[in-house]
């Protein structure tokens, strides 16, 4: 199992069922689908386009950049309190 908050990170970024899934099967997922998945927010066309993402990440602009640190976010899927719904 994952360590040092990926689980957590990965729960609140994709729910509690999808995380569980990659998790546990140790699912790997190229750049365009964890993309898609909402994993990675941006993908870089080379190292040097990399390197400029990543010191434009280091030295953020004071907003919030995760999205359950923005206001009214709720984990996709509900979170711990909530019940699954019997079909």
């Amino acid at each position: 199992m994952p360590g040092a908050g990926g689980v957590v990170r990965l729960t609140r970024l994709v729910g509690l069922q999808e995380a569980i899934t990659l998790i546990s099967q140790g699912t790997r997922l190229k750049a365009e689908k964890a993309m898609e998945k909402g994993l990675i927010h941006e993908i870089a066309a080379n190292e040097d386009d990399m390197r400029a993402r990543g010191h434009a990440w280091r030295w953020p602009t004071p907003t919030p950049s995760s999205r359950w640190d923005q206001a009214g976010y709720r984990i996709p899927g509900g979170g711990r309190t909530t019940r699954p719904t019997r079909a």
